[in-house]
């Protein structure tokens, strides 16, 4: 799966192939993290978000409810994925030596109202 992920993003990131165009794009996103919230699984279709999984409560929680009448997703699916994932963060983690990521100052630029003039005070 993820070697399939990284031929597709490697082909959409060739010269021109941003051109492709597509009458409907769905998308599923899943990730698990050390903190909480531990994990999502969540879907859209056309930029919309159709529903997602709440991993704590196992179960499908539609954006809205005419979709939860008109599509069926079981949750259980999801969650065996997500185990998978929490089973590779470990082995990732314990494969660095448990050394966190790390966390930089956020860079901040700041721009005058006015034009500033070396040796003169000015105010943001």
């Amino acid at each position: 799966v993820i070697l399939r992920a990284l031929s597709l993003a490697f082909l959409l990131s060739l010269r021109g192939a941003g051109a492709i165009k597509a009458d409907h794009v769905s998308t599923y996103v899943m990730f698990v993290q050390t903190h909480r919230p531990t994990g999502e699984f969540m879907f859209e279709f056309d930029e919309d978000e159709m529903f997602y999984v709440d991993l704590d409560k196992k179960e499908t929680v539609w954006h809205l409810e005419e979709f939860g009448r008109a599509f069926f997703f079981e949750a259980q699916r999801v969650l065996s994925h997500i185990v998978i994932l929490n089973d590779s963060l470990n082995i990732m983690i314990q494969r660095s030596n448990h050394t966190p990521a790390a966390n930089d100052p956020p860079e901040v630029a700041v721009f005058p109202k006015e034009p500033v003039e070396l040796g003169q005070p000015n105010t943001l």
